[in-house]
Formats: C-alpha cells, sequence, structure tokens
C-alpha cells in the first residue's frame, strides 16, 4: 500500500469536491446558513402567531334555555371575549364563525348550574378561547362557593385548607436542553448522511455512469488504494458538513432562545467539554455513513440509481431519530449496541449534560465495528469487476 499514491487521488477527488457548487451548498451552505435561518424563522414567526392569537378576543357564543341565567355570565365573558348572539351556535362553530360554545343547563330548584364548552381542537384560536372560558368559569365557582358558605356563616378560609401546588424543580438551561434534545440529535443525522451523499455517488455511481473510472482502474493504483482514497474523500466532506453543521446549531439554539426571549423562559447551554464529547461520538457515525454510502455507490449502476437507495436510507435514518424523541430517562444498556440508535441517545444524554463513560465507549465501539463491516464489504464489491464496471 503506497500512502504517497492514495494521497495523490484523495487530493485530486476534494480539488474536484471544491469546486462543485452543488457540492459546497450541500456541505456548507445548507448547514451554515439554510438550517439556522429555517429553525429561527420557524420558532420566531410560530411563537408570535400564538401571542398574536393570546391577545386577541376571541368570539363565542353561548346557548342558554334560560335567558335570565345568561346575564350574569356573559357580563364576565365580555370582558376577554366577543360574545354572538345566535339560535344555532353550534352550526355556527362548525363553520368557523365563532370559536367556542358555551352551553348553560341550570337547575333553579337544586341552584347548580352545568357549562359544558364546545371547541375545535384543530385551531389554535379555538384551543384559546376554551382555555379562557374555563378560567372565567373557575373564577365564577370560586365566588359561588365562597357566597354559598357566608350564607351559612362558614368562613372562605375553609376553601384553603387543601392546596395543591406543583413546582418545576428544572432550571431554564434544563428546559433548554430538554427542548433542544428532540430537535438537535435529529438534525444532526441529516446533516452527517446528507452532506456526503452528493459526493459519494458523485465519484463512484457518477463516475461509472461518465465511464471516467476506467482511467483510475488502470492507473497504478491498487484497488484498495483507490477505495481507500475515495472513502477518505466521503469521509472528510461528510466531516466538514458536520462539524459546520454543530457549530451552527450549537449557536442556533444557544442564542436563538435569547432572540425569542419575549416568548420563552428556556435557556441553552453546553459547556466546551460537552461539546467535544458530541463531536467524538458522532465521528464514527461519520464513519459508518461514508462507508455505507460508499458501499450503495460500488452497487449502483447510475447516479439516480444510487440517489434512489440513498433517498430510502436517509428516510430510515430519519424515522430512527424520530422513534429516539420520546425515549425513557433510564434506557437498557442494550440499545447502545444498535447502530444510529445508540449515537442519537448518546447525543440526547450529552445535551442534557449526563456524561455516561460507558453509554459514549459502547457507542463509539460498535460504531467502528459496524463501520469496519461495511468498508470490507465496500472494498470486496469495489474489487469485483463484474459489479464495478456494470452499466
Amino acid at each position: 500500500m503506497n500512502i504517497k499514491k492514495i494521497l495523490t487521488l484523495f487530493l485530486k477527488e476534494m480539488n474536484e469536491v471544491f469546486r462543485d457548487k452543488k457540492s459546497l451548498t450541500m456541505m456548507i451552505f445548507i448547514p451554515l446558513i439554510l438550517y439556522p435561518f429555517v429553525l429561527i424563522s420557524t420558532g420566531y414567526f410560530s411563537g408570535n402567531e400564538i401571542n398574536k392569537v393570546k391577545n386577541l378576543k376571541q368570539s363565542i357564543s353561548i346557548f342558554c334555555p334560560d335567558p335570565m341565567q345568561q346575564v350574569p355570565l356573559i357580563e364576565e365573558l365580555k370582558k376577554t371575549l366577543v360574545v354572538i348572539k345566535s339560535t344555532n351556535p353550534r352550526l355556527m362553530l362548525n363553520k368557523g364563525e365563532v370559536e367556542a360554545v358555551v352551553e348553560v343547563n341550570s337547575c333553579r330548584l337544586t341552584g347548580t348550574s352545568e357549562f359544558v364548552i364546545y371547541f375545535d381542537k384543530t385551531r389554535l384560536g379555538s384551543v384559546t378561547a376554551e382555555k379562557k372560558i374555563k378560567v372565567i368559569l373557575e373564577k365564577g365557582k370560586k365566588r359561588n362557593i365562597v357566597e354559598r358558605l357566608r350564607a351559612y356563616n362558614i368562613t372562605e378560609k375553609i376553601l384553603e385548607n387543601f392546596k395543591i401546588e406543583s413546582i418545576n424543580i428544572a432550571s431554564s438551561d434544563q428546559m433548554g436542553a430538554f427542548i433542544v434534545s428532540k430537535i438537535f440529535p435529529l438534525m444532526i443525522l441529516i446533516l452527517l448522511f446528507s452532506g456526503a451523499m452528493h459526493n459519494a455517488i458523485s465519484i463512484t455511481a457518477g463516475e461509472k455512469q461518465r465511464q471516467t473510472l476506467e482511467t483510475i482502474l488502470v492507473s497504478p493504483l491498487t484497488r484498495t488504494e483507490i477505495v481507500i482514497a475515495k472513502y477518505l474523500t466521503i469521509f472528510c466532506t461528510s466531516l466538514i458538513s458536520t462539524i459546520i453543521g454543530l457549530i451552527s446549531l450549537y449557536l442556533v439554539f444557544s442564542y436563538g432562545f435569547y432572540m425569542i426571549s419575549n416568548l420563552t423562559t428556556e435557556s441553552f447551554s453546553l459547556s466546551a467539554v460537552g461539546l467535544l464529547l458530541m463531536f467524538i461520538s458522532i465521528i464514527p457515525l461519520s464513519i459508518l455513513f461514508s462507508s455505507v454510502l460508499f458501499m450503495v455507490g460500488c452497487w449502483a449502476r447510475t447516479y439516480k440509481e444510487a440517489e434512489l437507495y440513498n433517498t430510502g436510507i436517509l428516510i430510515i435514518i430519519i424515522a430512527i431519530g424520530i422513534m429516539t424523541t420520546n425515549t425513557q430517562e433510564n434506557i437498557d444498556i442494550n440499545y447502545f449496541l444498535f447502530p444510529v440508535f445508540n449515537v442519537v441517545l448518546t447525543l440526547k444524554e450529552l445535551l442534557k449534560e449526563q456524561v455516561n463513560v460507558l453509554h459514549i465507549s459502547l457507542t463509539v465501539f460498535t460504531t467502528f465495528i459496524y463501520s469496519f463491516i461495511s468498508l470490507i464489504i465496500s472494498q470486496r464489491l469495489f474489487s469485483k469487476e463484474a459489479i464495478i464496471l456494470r452499466i
């Protein structure tokens, strides 16, 4: 094995990568500019829309068989909502003309009242109206109880004997890390695979299609040397894309919460050690993805065929990322033996600043084994004339 020959071919392939505008777009532009723009703009506009709806006066309608029972309720609801009179309020709700309908059923004999709120959970305005109505009715309910207690000369302080209070012990940083841990790993998975996908196809199946692979095959390099040089090219492009994406996403989530501080109290920060450990955990996955991309490129006859295979693999990778979104805290150690799944779980732990040496070691070790197996398969595929030269 001649290292100088491998380096020559590697530099030649990297030179072509940096001359290809599509490669630069996938490797640099998307992780550096597009992802941050999409994440920040989506969060900002979604938050603004929620605040806008909360500050609006939603339109509601009240259905009450006894009009005399409607008066006090309407006066309370009018303070925060717009009450519209209707003979068929449910129909107006279905048509979207009102956001909610309150049905009042009162019994004068027992002095009891039943309130039924109809709303559409698929509409943000309707959900907001339902919450506002509930708050108003709860206050009315409390006043009614106090009045009844006073009628029997019972102090209202009796209601304070039983209190329920929930306190979130998680800090704003921990809440921010919890939110980020659901999004960040999935974004990294997509960056790792898609960042190198175009280049991997171009220097394997693309060269078959352009019939330029034969020129390299008749060169003084052995098949193993060609495999190593091309594999290193794919790995480097994947790593460059990931490093840029990792830094970009870290800055987005670190300063993104600050930019929308008027919409949320959460924040996010990660130590330099945590960021380094994340990078160490990602490297084996980059090696695995690079070997898989190279293997697919060796097998495929044309660029489009390789693109089709890789798109299917990317969908599976995204599905794995989504499956880990709501994983439990105490995860079975056996999960860290599965490729991709283990890296996502490790990233989630590191984002929450939970450093588990055993989990990190298992993730790195097993991913390296899978990468080595995949690379061996790629080398054998590349060595077979029937596969590498088929068009």
